[in-house]
């Protein structure tokens, strides 16, 4: 069952999730960032035990090794922090596809009711609404907008995500991510555990 939030246009939470090996519901980390009107209000991080073995591909992205997340939380402990965080704002993430997907995937490995979080992707949005990036790589815009990051701590992509996105707000003179998602092509937000975020879909 999906359990229905509100939400507020004018601020929305930037996401991003590490993982510890190649299966999307082994989360060890998640970084979260609330923005309104461009501003940043707060900030979220936590290593998350994943009950699983870390790859060392996955190891060699991130850093985090298995031993760190020994005596952290499991997802089910924190799903409460995560929601009151998110609050029924949208949620943006870079390739969200991935990030949203592996918070399913975790909702439905514990047998957790899914909270219908609203979402849309900054990579998708990257590539609607500006056509001078030789590639959309969290990294490639970051650089061109001068935002710091250290690309794969969950808390810096966030940050990064959500700063991009306002950037795209601001230069399109949008009030709000809300008019910034439809200006790019997408009729509707993506909702965690329901529809995809997909240009020319209704609901």
């Amino acid at each position: 069952m999906i359990k229905k939030r509100g939400c507020c246009m004018h601020d929305f939470v930037a996401l991003d999730v590490e993982t510890a090996n190649q299966n999307r519901y082994t989360i060890c980390s998640i970084g979260m960032v609330r923005f309104k009107y461009g501003e940043i209000l707060d900030s979220y991080y936590q290593l998350i035990n994943p009950d699983e073995s870390f790859s060392l591909a996955n190891i060699h992205v991130h850093g985090i090794q298995e031993h760190e997340v020994i005596s952290s939380p499991r997802f089910y402990d924190i799903t409460k922090q995560i929601e009151d965080f998110i609050g029924g704002r949208p949620v943006v993430a870079h390739n969200a596809t991935f990030d949203m997907g592996a918070l399913k995937d975790n909702f439905n490995r514990y047998g957790l009711e899914i909270p219908a979080i609203k979402y849309a992707c900054s990579y998708q949005l990257a590539r609607a609404v500006r056509k001078n990036f030789y590639n959309y790589k969290l990294s490639t815009i970051a650089n061109y907008y001068g935002i710091p990051l250290t690309h794969h701590d969950a808390l810096s992509d966030a940050k990064a995500a959500g700063l991009i996105v306002s950037k795209f707000v601001h230069e399109n003179r949008f009030s709000n991510l809300d008019q910034l998602v439809r200006f790019a092509g997408y009729p509707n937000y993506g909702v965690l555990g329901g529809s995809g975020f997909r240009k020319g879909r209704t609901r």
